[in-house]
C-alpha cells in the first residue's frame, strides 16, 4: 500500500544518518542537554542488561509524564511482581528524578535517537514483551520497528491536542499507517478519541480509561524542610509560579513588582522553573525588572521579600505548593498546553492560570465552571488575582479546588490500564 511505502522509506533513509547522530550527541551533552555519562543510551548502546524473563517497557518523555508514569509503575511492580520493567526518558532532567525512585525491578534507560540504527540495537537488547507509550509519544521508526520485531504497543492516557492533531493530519496517509501499527489506544476523553478516529485510528482499537492523573497521590515533601521553611517565611505571604516557560517569566516579574509596591503586602515569591538549568538565565532576566533573586541550587534563602527564590531544583513541587498560599501554574500564559492542575489541587492551594490550557482542558474547564480557579491573561489580571486569594477578608472559592476536582470524573483509569497491559503480557 501506498501509505505503507511511505512510512517505510522514512524509516529506510534514517538508517544513513548516525554519523549525524553521534555529532548532535556531543554537542547537545556539550550544552547540556543530555548525560555525557550516558550519552551512548541516546543511540541505542545500552548501559544496563537485560534479566531473563518477560520485560514491560514504559516510555515517557519528560518530567510530567514521567512522574504520571512513576505512580503506575509502582502500582505495575505489585501488580506484576514477577515481571522486569523498563522505563525509558528523553530528558536529563526526568532521568535524574527518577534515580533514586525506582523499585528494585526497575531499569531505566534513556530512549535513543529515532534513527533505525540505534533503535533497532534498542530493541534486540531489550526485547520487550509489550511497549507502553505515554500520551503522545509517536516516534515513527520506534513503532514501525517494534511492529516488525512483533512487540505490541499500547499508548496509555492517550491525547492528541488541537495543534498536533492539525499536524499529524498534513499527512494522512503517512499517519494512518503509523498509527495502524500501534496495537490499543486507552485515551483520556470521548474528544480525544474522535481526533485519533479523524485521524484514521479504529474506533475498536480505541478505549476512554480517564485521565490518570485522577488517580494521582498528593505529591510527597520533606516534613522537616516544610517545617523549617515554613518557619522562615512565616511573617510573609507566599505564592508559587510552578512549571513556568520562557516567555511566562516576563510576566510574572511584572506581576511581583506590582505586589512588591504595595509595602503591606510582604509578599514573597518563589520561581519554579519548567526546566531547572533555566535558574541563572531567569535571575539574569528578573534582574532587568529590579529584582533580585537568590538560587536554591545554590543553598541560599531570600533575605527580604522583594527578593526572589528561584526554585532551580527537581521533585519539590509539593514542597512549595504546601508552603504557598496561592499559585499560579505556568505554561498557560504561553502556547503551551498547560501543566497538572491536580497537583496543587490536591493540597489545597489556590489555582490560578492563564488561557492556554489545553493539555488538561476538561480539568481547567470544570475548574472556572465550579468556581474552582482563576484565569488570568496579563500581569495586572494576575497581580489582582493574586491579591484576593490573600485578602483573609475574601471568602474566594478556589481554595476548595481540590474538591471540585476529586469529584470530578472516573477515579479507576489506573487498574483500567493495568487490566489492558495485563491483557498483552504472556
Amino acid at each position: 500500500m501506498a501509505e505503507s511505502h511511505l512510512l517505510n522509506s522514512y524509516v529506510f533513509l534514517t538508517n544513513f544518518l548516525p554519523g549525524l547522530a553521534r555529532l548532535i550527541s556531543l554537542y547537545r551533552a556539550k550544552q547540556g542537554f543530555e548525560d555525557p555519562n550516558r550519552v551512548k543510551e541516546r543511540l541505542g548502546m545500552p548501559s544496563a542488561s537485560r534479566k531473563k524473563g518477560t520485560l514491560i517497557w514504559f516510555h515517557s518523555a519528560s518530567i510530567g509524564e514521567t512522574l504520571l508514569v512513576l505512580s503506575l509503575i509502582e502500582k505495575a511492580s505489585k501488580f506484576f511482581p514477577d515481571q522486569n520493567i523498563l522505563l525509558t526518558t528523553q530528558t536529563v532532567s526526568s532521568g535524574e528524578m527518577v534515580t533514586s525512585k525506582l523499585p528494585e525491578n526497575v531499569v531505566h534507560q534513556y530512549l535513543p535517537y529515532d534513527l533505525l540504527p540505534g533503535v533497532r540495537r534498542f530493541l534486540n537488547h531489550w526485547q520487550p514483551s509489550v511497549g507502553i507509550l505515554v500520551e503522545s509519544e509517536f516516534w515513527p521508526v520506534l513503532i514501525s520497528e517494534a511492529d516488525h520485531h512483533n512487540i505490541p504497543l499500547l499508548v496509555i492516557n492517550g491525547k492528541m491536542t488541537r495543534k498536533s492533531f492539525h499536524r499529524w493530519r498534513r499527512f494522512p496517509k503517512f499517519t494512518q499507517a503509523l498509527f495502524n501499527k500501534i496495537n490499543l489506544f486507552l485515551v483520556q476523553s470521548p474528544e480525544i478519541k474522535s481526533r485519533f478516529s479523524k485521524l484514521g485510528v479504529n474506533p475498536d482499537k480505541q478505549v476512554v480509561t480517564g485521565q490518570l492523573k485522577q488517580d494521582s497521590k498528593p505529591l510527597t515533601h520533606d516534613p522537616e524542610e516544610f517545617s523549617n521553611l515554613n518557619a522562615y517565611f512565616q511573617n510573609r505571604q507566599v505564592w508559587v509560579a510552578a512549571s513556568t516557560h520562557e516567555g511566562e517569566e516576563e510576566i510574572i516579574a511584572e506581576t511581583h513588582v506590582r505586589l512588591s509596591s504595595n509595602t503591606d503586602n510582604n509578599i514573597q515569591l518563589i520561581l519554579v522553573p519548567r526546566y531547572p538549568e533555566r535558574g541563572r538565565e531567569i535571575a539574569e532576566l528578573l534582574s532587568t525588572y529590579g529584582l533580585n533573586s537568590v538560587l536554591r541550587s545554590k543553598g541560599n534563602l531570600p533575605s527580604e521579600p522583594d527578593t526572589v527564590y528561584i526554585a532551580d531544583t527537581m521533585g519539590e513541587l509539593g514542597l512549595w505548593y504546601r508552603l504557598a498560599k496561592v499559585s499560579f501554574i505556568g505554561g498557560s500564559l504561553v502556547h503551551r498546553g498547560g501543566h497538572n492542575p491536580y497537583e496543587p489541587a490536591l493540597l489545597g492551594c489556590p489555582i490560578i492560570h492563564g488561557k492556554y490550557y489545553e493539555n488538561f482542558s476538561t480539568e481547567y474547564e470544570q475548574l472556572k465552571e465550579q468556581g474552582g480557579s482563576q484565569m488570568v491573561t496579563n500581569s495586572k489580571e494576575l497581580a489582582r488575582a493574586i491579591e484576593r486569594a490573600l485578602d483573609p477578608k475574601n471568602s474566594f472559592s478556589y481554595i476548595n479546588n481540590a474538591k471540585v476536582l476529586e469529584q470530578s470524573g472516573e477515579n479507576d483509569a489506573v487498574d483500567k490500564t493495568l487490566d489492558h497491559i495485563k491483557s498483552f503480557i504472556n
